[in-house]
């Protein structure tokens, strides 16, 4: 059974220019377009969110195809012997395709080939009055912290699964049913979201950057009706906070008192060595839990060592369960230690270890260990947004930024406004020549924080995550952040 199309809105399919259009997908023999040649032509139709038609053709090449290619795409010499010319086929597809718009993932690579092959049959003018729409562009803009924008990762997140890739036809349909998922999606973006697009986007050499004018003029005119969908959440914003985070009052309190006792709780080796055993708690809620002596071993003197005080190296293999094995007992300490207002900082070598600790191990041990407890993921300042930099960045009239820059930017749009932690790791579509020194325009900094003066001073980032951490049981850093 195949998955749902969205049905969009006939109005809007129209203001947009994609009431018909044609997904369209080229095989070639490498990269270069002025060097390479097509070899399979294929494009579908479709009109009102429905598919109408399709074209197809295999092209005769040339010359002998790459090993590569006939591996990527199953496509053999001996499949195109007696297959037409190029400028047959290419005549033929400009005759099916006619004004629509042209759709493709990555359509620039896509329209180069047809550029440079209707170049050499002397048609090139043919195709000055289409539009084009890049479906890599709009994914990266609607999208922006999925892993991967891939033709096959856009298939599978909006369940729409393919037996063959890297064939012209079937990557066509494919495009073409990514593209009005991706329309349902722009039909949900609110009206200040659509404006900061277009104004990103006005000017840009890309093919589709006119599409963001289409729709921002589209939402203005709609912005009234009843009855609009409700915007969409990014997928994959995580937070950087577990737990509840106490008040500072609540914890001031408990710290004055404790003062008077003013000595560190011990906590009980053998319990720590209990949640690593058989039938254990960490074994009930762990399925993949197996009890291993070294981690016992190492669980129980972490926490001797955290109740005597002093230095405690640990050399154990792979497969120990060393994370478990210090931060179960690193939490009961920080629990039995909290009102004395300490803490417990976990630092790691690298960030991916880090992320590990913080969305794999210590969720997990929420779950198994009886004790409520707090932790926090930090990072050095300039990972997190400056929601005063932006705003000033991006509402500057005219934008002073590069094609790129602007392009960049469209990629942060919608996160700036959903996201819970301001954390630059959360976009994977931002990224590119010249994206690190324009992320340190936008970045939290201490030179150019303005502290209590700044009027976004209530929703900063930095302070939100930096105070977060001086409350928390558990904070998670990083060699680099720790030594500076």
């Amino acid at each position: 059974m195949k998955p749902p199309i969205p049905t969009l809105p006939a109005d809007l399919l129209q203001a947009l220019g994609l009431s018909r259009f044609v997904a369209f997908d080229v095989e070639t023999t490498g990269l270069d377009p002025n060097v390479e040649r097509v070899i399979e032509l294929a494009a579908v139709r479709f009109v009102n969110g429905s598919e109408e038609d399709k074209f197809t053709s295999l092209i005769a090449c040339p010359f002998s195809l790459p090993p590569f290619i006939t591996n990527l795409t199953g496509i053999r010499d001996s499949m195109l012997k007696g297959q037409p010319r190029e400028d047959v086929v290419f005549k033929n597809f400009l005759d099916f395709m006619g004004g629509d718009t042209l759709v493709g993932h990555n359509v620039s690579f896509d329209l180069s080939f047809l550029k440079a092959a209707l170049r050499r049959s002397g048609m090139t003018r043919k195709l000055a009055g289409n539009r084009a729409v890049d479906t890599v562009l709009l994914a990266r803009v609607l999208l922006p912290t999925i892993p991967s924008r891939s033709l096959s990762s856009l298939g599978s997140y909006f369940n729409l699964y393919t037996k063959e890739k890297h064939r012209a036809e079937p990557d066509a349909r494919q495009t073409g049913r990514i593209l009005l998922h991706l329309l349902s999606h722009f039909n949900r973006i609110d009206i200040t979201a659509a404006d900061l697009m277009r104004r990103l986007a006005d000017g840009l050499p890309h093919p589709s950057a006119w599409i963001f004018s289409a729709w921002a003029e589209y939402l203005i005119k709609t912005s009234s009706v009843e009855g609009r969908l409700r915007p969409y959440q990014l997928p994959y914003l995580t937070d950087n906070v577990i737990g509840r985070i106490p008040a500072a009052a609540s914890i001031e309190a408990a710290r004055v008192q404790a003062d008077e006792e003013a000595a560190y709780l011990e906590i009980d080796e053998e319990e720590v060595a209990v949640f690593f055993r058989e039938k254990g708690p960490l074994s009930k809620e762990l399925s993949s839990f197996e009890s291993r002596p070294q981690q016992v071993q190492m669980a129980t003197a972490v926490a001797a060592a955290l109740n005597e005080g002093g230095l405690l190296a640990v050399e154990a293999g792979t497969g120990v369960g060393k994370s478990l094995a210090y931060l179960v007992p690193a939490i009961h300490w920080a629990k039995a230690n909290g009102d004395l207002g300490e803490r417990v900082i976990v630092s790691t070598n690298t960030r991916n270890l880090q992320e590990q600790l913080f969305f794999k191990d210590l969720p997990a041990l929420v779950e198994a260990l009886p004790l409520k407890f707090s932790a926090v993921l930090l990072k050095g300042r300039n990972n997190y947004l400056c929601r005063r930099r932006w705003v000033n960045l991006t509402s500057d009239q005219p934008l002073r930024l590069s094609n790129n820059e602007r392009q960049a930017l469209l990629s942060l749009v919608l996160w700036a406004e959903q996201t819970r932690t301001g954390d630059i790791a959360e976009v994977s579509a931002f990224g590119g020549e010249g994206s690190g020194a324009l992320w340190m325009r936008i970045a939290s900094d201490a030179g150019s924080c303005r502290g209590k003066r700044c009027g976004e001073r209530h929703r900063c980032f930095h302070t939100r995550i930096r105070t977060a951490a001086g409350r928390a049981h558990v904070v998670v850093v990083n060699h680099a952040l720790l030594m500076s």
